[in-house]
């Protein structure tokens, strides 16, 4: 094993050693566990199906956010649970049964449920609960959210009401939060605390397949929301007050499609500007054309529609050739990472490989955390020796459950086994500090881009999958990739070195830059650099990094990339 030496970097020992142009090659090395903290498991009864927990008020009277968690729209059984759990003790607080309690009896296909906020005006969060009727009536629920009854309920004579449901907010600004429900072709608005219907939105081509609450975006004193109309892949911004649309967005500004808009969330201001934003997914959308099931994440500015992050799945997630399909369920509105933004998280997967969850920072789009099954390399417990199944379903965000001042998240697979056939499985994870800053810039280089360098993937120690991405350097040349301590840049070649020269650590040698001007190298956590010595990327540390390459073109002969700080998990 050999050990990490810092060196100090000069711009003559770096000119010597691109000058060789040779590439090492780099074993795959013995990958680490995976750093995330499992908090709790829970495993549902028979036939419970748990699936996609919620944060909601405090009902048992801790100090904590209690938790909401419902059944799963796969399942197949009349009289489907919702369930209240303590944060702290992890005890039901209430359950209530779907079907005793309305007249789809024995028809009720799931119980695909939203926490809406407070809907009767008692301070408490309450939630809802569909019931799409098989053949006929179907029916939602408005649950009081410290007791599980009944507060209202609404109607519709058709089979997919209430197979999805948002919580806009309060739209009409009258203090009590309100309802959206999905049906074919429209999507309807109803009003607290009656249920009294407001409104409904047309669709042009098949039902609604998500609605999000965003905030006061027009600035009226009610919130607005955000549609999301399916296979047409449009997402439509409302005014809550009227109803009027605001503006409109698709996955390409040339066409929509790749279900854009599914599932979309709430995040608040998270660019500064004073203004809510949200996110959406696409999880079949096609990037690059070749890569169909790809799939995409999209933070979307409320102010103008545009684009602040975006983070695309992988065409390859693991040896099997899985695509990621990512964004099949979106969570987000709490702060995992404690920097005062609120942050995102998903599921991705190939239905006929498996699935993993990710969480993403609202503030730059860094990938902070992936979890898989145990099964595929990961941490996750999920397939039981008899009824098993290795989906990872939904992603959501949760109140600091384990009272360690960060935010944390869950993901569930609603078809595990663990407490009998279909009882569902939901997996609390810890949020945790970490993220990747840009803080240098770089100067373009002799064909006049200029070279820039990301992480890819979770920045969590020992995950798999990260990797080093550069772009815009000069093609078919050769780079080496540093790393240290921050430091105010300097000049160096015809760049600047923004890595103190006392503490910078090459990570292998020269890597060859393709023929379109990037490049991508897989981090090896069994690297004894990067595992070993005063140079290992541990959880909590720090390491700005940047790339030399060979500028033929340049004067100095080689020039850098911008520089990334990475805070690792």
């Amino acid at each position: 094993m050999k050990n990490t030496i810092m060196i100090p970097v000069t711009a003559s020992t770096l000119t010597r050693t691109l000058a060789v142009g040779c590439l090492w090659a780099l074993a795959l090395g013995t990958q680490h566990a995976f750093a995330q903290r499992i908090i709790r498991i829970i495993d549902g009864a028979p036939s419970m199906t748990l699936y996609r927990p919620g944060s909601m008020d405090d009902v048992d009277g801790d100090g904590k956010d209690d938790i909401f968690m419902y059944g799963s729209s796969a399942a197949a059984f009349a009289g489907s649970h919702v369930v209240a759990f303590s944060s702290q003790s992890f005890v039901p607080l209430w359950t209530q049964a779907v079907n005793t309690i309305g007249n789809v009896v024995g028809t009720c296909r799931t119980a695909e449920s939203v926490v809406l906020g407070d809907f009767d005006g008692d301070g408490f969060d309450d939630v809802a609960v569909g019931c799409p009727g098989v053949g006929g009536l179907s029916e939602v629920f408005v649950l009081d959210g410290r007791t599980g009854s009944e507060i209202t309920r609404v109607t519709y004579p058709a089979c997919c009401f209430g197979h999805f449901l948002g919580a806009p907010g309060d739209v009409n600004g009258d203090g009590y939060a309100d309802l959206i429900v999905s049906t074919f072709f429209e999507q309807r608005v109803f009003l607290g605390p009656s249920g009294q219907f407001a409104y409904a939105i047309p669709g042009s081509e098949d039902s609604g397949l998500g609605a999000g609450g965003v905030g006061d975006i027009d600035m009226d004193g009610a919130d607005d929301f955000v549609l999301g109309w399916g296979s047409t892949g449009v997402v439509d911004l409302h005014s809550g007050r009227t109803g009027a649309l605001l503006g409109s967005t698709c996955v390409f500004p040339n066409g929509c499609g790749g279900v854009y808009g599914f599932e979309p969330i709430g995040l608040g201001d998270i660019n500064g500007d004073q203004i809510p934003d949200f996110a959406v997914s696409a999880h079949n959308v096609l990037i690059p054309a070749s890569n169909g099931g790809v799939g995409l994440i999209r933070m979307i500015s409320g102010a103008d529609l545009s684009t602040i992050h975006e983070v695309t799945g992988r065409p390859e997630l693991s040896p099997e050739s899985c695509r990621e399909f990512l964004g099949q369920s979106l969570g987000g509105g709490h702060d995992l990472n404690g920097d005062g933004i609120n942050d995102v998280v998903a599921t991705g997967g190939d239905p006929f490989c498996f699935h993993s969850g990710i969480a993403i920072s609202g503030r730059t789009g860094q990938i902070l955390a992936r979890v898989r099954p145990q099964i595929h390399g990961g941490e996750l417990e999920l397939s039981h020796p008899v009824h098993s199944d290795l989906f990872i379903d939904s992603a959501t965000t949760l109140s600091d459950v384990d009272g360690d001042g960060y935010d944390d998240w869950a993901v569930t697979n609603s078809r595990a086994g663990f407490g009998g056939v279909l009882s569902g499985r939901v997996i609390i994870l810890a949020g945790e500090p970490g993220d990747v800053e840009h803080v240098c810039d770089s100067v373009p280089q002799s064909l006049g881009a200029a070279a820039r360098i990301y992480f890819y993937d979770a920045i969590s120690v020992g995950t798999r999958g990260l990797e080093v991405h550069v772009e815009e350097a000069i093609p078919d040349s050769v780079a080496l990739l540093l790393y240290g301590h921050r430091a105010p840049p300097v000049p160096f070649g015809d760049g600047v070195l923004c890595i103190d020269p006392q503490s910078a650590v090459r990570y292998g040698g020269p890597v060859r830059i393709g023929s379109n001007g990037s490049l991508t190298k897989s981090v090896d956590w069994g690297d004894s650099t990067l595992s070993q010595g005063a140079g290992a990327w541990a959880v909590g540390s720090s390491w700005t990094i940047q790339a030399v390459f060979r500028d033929p073109g340049a004067a100095s002969g080689f020039n850098t990339t911008d520089a990334v700080e990475a805070t690792f998990n």
